[in-house]
């Protein structure tokens, strides 16, 4: 529908609350009609990263995406954490919610997440976007990984005195500052929780620390996950890492032996897009909405 200057209406944005083992997972909904597909947020994100991509499949259908339990609208929900939870949940989700099989997109470590799912419940998946995740962390990805995870706890654990106050590092970090928009602004708002001067992260650091044991330091998770594809899947791999630098996140060379290994699986590199932007920018999210697009028409044709 047009508003009052010819300008095409957003698509409608709500949340629901699903219930789940537990209690209940707070869901984003950008849409209407059938739903197409589900997006997994990264490991210390939330639902509101998938704005820019809700509203460009919301002209189209209906895009789910869930706040994993432990965090965002969902902070108040478990334990237990961990990968073997998240798959429960989104199943969960998907079978009440939606009208199964969707594409299955999961951003960052969220891919993981979504491969797993993909795994143990193909029959709710259509195909799968791993978006500048997905992959096995290299040994010196998962001690960079142990040793940023010091500084994340210590985000997690702080107070701040404002909204500025815990915006203004990520403003000027290299992956947003040359990229800040209100859809940044709006994901980084909604992980804080409280009245300033004492707002927190809702991001609890025992769900943080259960969600990366379980999948990054537990051998051979992921490796499974992706030799038991049954589904096809596309690794969409972001041209700039999260550094903004010109280089993939997941080069080529550490993708080519699991093309060459997993039937079905394929790469799609989109330059000019970052780790972050891939999914926050309204360039990186129209270019998943128009593979979303795709995947619908080339298994309903």
């Amino acid at each position: 529908m047009a508003g009052p200057s010819g300008a095409k209406a957003a698509p409608r944005y709500q949340v629901l609350d699903v219930p789940v083992e537990g209690g209940e997972l707070r869901v984003g909904v950008w849409g209407e009609g059938q739903t197409l597909a589900l997006a997994i947020h990264g490991v210390t994100l939330n639902h509101a990263e998938f704005h820019p991509l809700g509203e460009a499949v919301g002209a189209f259908g209906r895009l789910l995406a869930p706040d994993l339990r432990g965090r965002g609208g969902s902070a108040g929900l478990g334990p237990p954490y961990g990968l073997d939870a998240h798959v429960a949940d989104i199943a969960a989700v998907l079978k009440q919610l939606g009208a199964p099989p969707v594409v299955l997109i999961g951003h960052s470590w969220g891919a993981v997440v979504a491969l797993a799912v993909a795994e143990r419940h193909p029959e709710l998946v259509r195909s799968l976007l791993l978006v500048d995740g997905g992959l096995p962390p290299a040994p010196a990805g998962v001690r960079t990984a142990t040793h940023s995870n010091d500084r994340v706890l210590s985000r997690l654990e702080a107070t701040y005195s404002s909204l500025e106050a815990y915006l203004a590092p990520w403003r000027a970090h290299p992956g947003f500052r040359d990229h800040w928009t209100s859809h940044v602004e709006r994901a980084f708002a909604y992980d804080l929780a409280g009245e300033p001067p004492n707002l927190r992260c809702t991001l609890r650091p025992e769900a943080f620390l259960e969600d990366l044991e379980t999948t990054y330091f537990a051998d051979g998770v992921v490796e499974r996950s992706l030799q038991g594809l049954t589904r096809p899947a596309t690794l969409v791999r972001a041209g700039r890492n999260m550094a903004d630098e010109p280089r993939p996140q997941y080069p080529l060379a550490a993708v080519a032996p699991w093309l060459a290994r997993v039937a079905g699986l394929g790469d799609l590199l989109v330059e000019g897009e970052n780790h972050y932007t891939i999914v926050l920018s309204a360039s990186g999210a129209a270019t998943l909405a128009a593979k979303v697009q795709e995947e619908i028409s080339c298994t309903t044709s």
